[in-house]
């Protein structure tokens, strides 16, 4: 890949070589302990393995993303020797891969990557054809006011991910489990899929919406916890790879998204279709379940020989972690850099990812569409998703990363397309302008979305990468509060929904702010590098 560095897989041009592959006999599972670095036996610092120890490439700690060493398993492999003299594998991301371990460290780079991966597709597989689509049909069927007790039951889960997630992912890397924690978590959230089969028996109309409620929040949160944990080892990758990588889980996501929707439409059209949608939501469980278990292949943390201690402590520390992280605003610019760019993301990204929560609302209140519309504009609008992270990676390989400038002309290109869409409702255009207009903005967002994650992974610190990962995501749902949540005192006041784009337009505009401040600091911090 020119420009910013080696394609996907690529050995050609690439200024950071794929992981290592574990030696012969490691069966990929996560160990107890890892081992340190020769020479140094002496040295119990639990967050460093020692001075020789090789650093990540994006300055992360050593023992980031380090594969357990397995003395039995091991035989020779390495280039250093850990404290019983086996050998002690490079990290994940390490540029020290033996000549002739290349062609395994590749099979290990695409497996770890495959099971990377495949969480993008258990995700948007429920995210779209659950949660979005069949969640709000069951509820219709056993609730009057289902649209009220559906955004009471998508706020409380929203309002509990973004206080929710910082702590946790703080506490993730405390315990150095975050791929544990994506997996555990994720079976969770689908484990309570199933749950809804056996609710339809209950007798009582009020328990079944009281449990419909519960599970729809619990589910979403521990498969939002999964998410973070997801995004947060995408700093495990070499950081080449990280923007690529963040393109194509999105490119699998949206291809997966727009086909579950589409199975959906030609399974639920009809008086009478073949399947109840309790039905269908045990059957996208299933698919889901099969897809969940490859995840564990995942890049994993490492887990150094560290002390027994309780829980609480554990606890404990991860609070004073985060709270060395605000107080380290002030003295290192590499935070201050993570911290103005999540500021500036918090308003850039809000308006993209609103308008793709309200795009059906807006065609069905502005131009009357009926249900197969809303439908077809649907698949219309994931479909163009999906050819935006397709140009994002195309745009990386042929042009190069340059992700601030990037991210600047889309926020820019987000301001015109709101203000020519609002200009196409006033003044008539009719509803085919509106929806090209719209799939631009999705296309659009989806690029952004993906730049934005391997931005951010590629400016975050090895051991705060599920802290930040848990800050990501509090400002993506606390910017879509803050906008809902205007829109919905707009909407009660009789404004129109045509001025949800004014709204967005101009929410987006404090970015620039944060973006300025972002240049400034890289540019003090390459001044003092020359210097």
């Amino acid at each position: 890949m020119s420009g910013a560095g080696p394609s996907l897989g690529s050995d050609e041009g690439a200024n950071v070589p794929p992981p290592s592959q574990p030696p012969p006999g490691y069966d990929g599972r996560d160990d107890d302990v890892a081992v340190p670095v020769a020479h140094h036996h002496h040295h119990h610092d639990h967050e460093h393995y020692g001075a020789e120890s090789p650093q990540t490439p994006d300055g992360g700690r050593p023992d980031e993303g380090m594969v357990r060493a397995d003395e039995e398993k091991r035989g020779s492999y390495g280039t250093g020797g850990g404290a019983s003299g086996a050998p002690v594998k490079q990290p994940l991301n390490s540029e020290k891969v033996p000549l002739v371990e290349k062609p395994r460290a590749m099979r290990h780079f695409k497996r770890s990557v495959f099971g990377w991966l495949c969480f993008g597709l258990v995700w948007n597989i429920l995210n779209t054809a659950v949660f979005a689509t069949l969640y709000p049909k069951i509820l219709q069927t056993i609730d009057e006011n289902y649209v009220s007790d559906f955004s009471t039951a998508n706020m409380i889960t929203t309002l509990l991910s973004s206080f929710l997630l910082p702590p946790l992912g703080s506490l993730a890397d405390q315990m150095k489990q975050v791929r544990r924690w994506m997996f555990a978590t994720e079976l969770v959230g689908i484990a309570l899929c199933y749950v809804f089969l056996p609710m339809t028996y209950l007798n009582s109309p009020t328990a079944q919406i009281v449990l419909a409620q519960i599970l729809y929040t619990l589910t979403l949160f521990f498969l939002r916890v999964a998410v973070m944990d997801n995004n947060a080892l995408l700093n495990c990758f070499p950081d080449a790879h990280r923007t690529t990588l963040s393109l194509l889980t999105n490119f699998i996501g949206f291809g997966a998204a727009f086909l579950s929707l589409f199975i959906l439409f030609l399974l639920t059209k009809g008086d009478d279709p073949p399947l109840s949608n309790v039905a269908l939501v045990f059957i996208f469980a299933l698919v889901v379940t099969v897809i969940a278990l490859f995840t564990y292949l995942a890049p994993s943390d490492a887990v150094p020989l560290r002390e027994k201690q309780s829980f609480g402590k554990v606890v404990i520390k991860s609070f004073q972690r985060m709270g060395t992280t605000f107080l380290a605003l002030k003295n290192k610019p590499e935070y201050r850099k993570i911290a103005y760019f999540l500021l500036a993301y918090l308003f850039y990204s809000t308006s993209g990812t609103v308008f793709t929560i309200y795009v059906i609302t807006f065609f069905i209140d502005l131009y009357g569409v009926d249900t197969n519309q809303s439908v077809e504009i649907n698949m219309c609008y994931l479909l163009a998703s999906f050819f935006g992270t397709l140009i994002g990676m195309l745009y990386k390989k042929f042009i190069g990363d340059h992700e601030i400038w990037t991210l600047l002309i889309q926020n820019c290109l987000f301001l015109v397309l709101f203000i020519i869409l609002f200009l196409s409702y006033i003044w008539d255009w009719g509803i085919y302008a509106s929806l090209g207009i719209s799939l631009g903005i999705s296309l659009n967002y989806a690029w952004n979305a993906g730049l934005s994650r391997g931005y951010l992974f590629k400016i975050t610190p090895g051991d705060k990468r599920g802290e930040f990962s848990g800050f990501y995501s509090t400002f993506t749902y606390l910017g879509i509060s803050i906008v809902s949540g205007v829109f919905v005192i707009m909407t009660n006041c009789d404004v129109g929904t045509q001025w949800l784009l004014p709204l967005l337009a101009s929410f987006s505009l404090p970015s620039y702010i944060f973006f300025f401040l972002l240049i400034w600091t890289q540019r003090q911090e390459s001044k003092n590098t020359v210097n």
